[in-house]
């Protein structure tokens, strides 16, 4: 596991558009700038898992960000692993070490998830997440997850 800085940008957009091809293509980023100054932003700490083989591709990448208006708040921002290689450990690997690495003064994580995705509400309940509210959007509807931390940035 190895922080990525934008350098990563075109490997983290190959990686997030195969296990969410339905967000991909040209309307979502199509440069890969956003991704860029994801990975550029001081607040923002991103991990990715390559493979051991030769080409050492990126399978799995995970992003917390401290808001710079609330240090008390971070929010997971993206986690994303390899259609093929769920369930083998890699997503809560790299959502605890994201976590770990935080400000001790962050007390709360944030999230937001589709309620369709019953494979995410698990996962994140498992992990300590748990439903704080629900907003209707455009698209439908967005849960939004919570998970406390005591102030030396161990879980509540």
């Amino acid at each position: 596991m190895s922080e990525l800085g934008p350098e990563a940008a075109g490997e983290l957009m190959a990686l997030n558009d195969a296990a969410y091809p339905l967000t991909a293509g040209p309307a979502a980023d199509p440069t890969g700038a956003q991704v860029v100054v994801e990975l550029a932003d001081p607040d923002v700490i991103t991990l990715g898992v390559r493979e051991a083989a030769p080409g050492r591709q990126l399978v799995a990448a995970a992003s917390v960000r401290v808001d710079p208006d609330q240090p008390g708040v971070a929010d997971v921002a993206r986690l994303v692993v390899e259609p093929g290689r769920g369930r083998r450990g890699l997503g809560g690997l790299l959502l605890r070490a994201a976590e770990h690495r935080l400000p001790a003064q962050v007390g709360e994580l944030w999230l937001q998830v589709c309620p369709a995705d019953e494979n995410s509400l698990r996962f994140y309940a498992r992990h300590g997440y748990r439903q704080a509210h629900r907003d209707p959007d455009p698209g439908g509807t967005t849960v939004h997850l919570m998970k406390p931390r005591d102030r030396r940035g161990r879980r509540a």
